[in-house]
């Protein structure tokens, strides 16, 4: 898809799940969470659906709020409390793992040689996503495709040089 900031731009939100299936199954949990949040008297009660209804609005807003983005100047991790920026020139690799046993697997960029250490490692030096079809090849071609035309761009001497 193309994104703000040129034809060049793509992104991705964190879950590879589309947000119409995340719906369908978190949102009549959250009204009925809801309702007894509202409704019930029982303060053990209440306070569950309470904190079940934060998670869920806490896992919607990382998995579809939360993106990913490219561009010819790098890989942005953008969310709603802070945005994080890798240089293409900075990252060392761009690869997928499975945290765990039987867990979702996941896509990585890293100024670091190897895998970070976990899935929720998303800092200065470590971006990642859930894996999708298509990714992690449009991840690496489009780092070939810029690291490659950065290098072949000539350096424009000053003045008076």
């Amino acid at each position: 898809m193309n994104e703000p900031g040129g034809p060049d731009a793509r992104s991705w939100p964190f879950f590879n799940t589309p947000l119409r299936v995340f719906l369908a199954v978190v949102a009549p949990i959250s009204a009925l969470m809801a309702l007894l949040a509202t409704f019930t008297s029982r303060a053990s009660i209440r306070y569950s659906a309470i904190a079940v209804l934060a998670v869920s609005i806490y896992a919607a807003v990382r998995g579809y709020a939360c993106r990913v983005r490219v561009d010819p100047r790098g890989v942005e991790y953008r969310a709603p409390w802070r945005t994080i920026r890798i240089e293409w020139s900075r990252i060392r690799a761009i690869d997928r793992y499975t945290p765990g046993v039987g867990g979702a697997g996941y896509v990585f960029i890293t100024t670091h040689d190897g895998p970070p250490a976990g899935r929720w490692d998303v800092d200065a030096e470590t971006i990642q996503i859930q894996e999708r079809d298509g990714l992690l090849a449009a991840l690496r071609e489009a780092h070939a495709r810029w690291t490659r035309s950065a290098s072949a761009e000539p350096s424009d001497p000053s003045p008076g040089s």
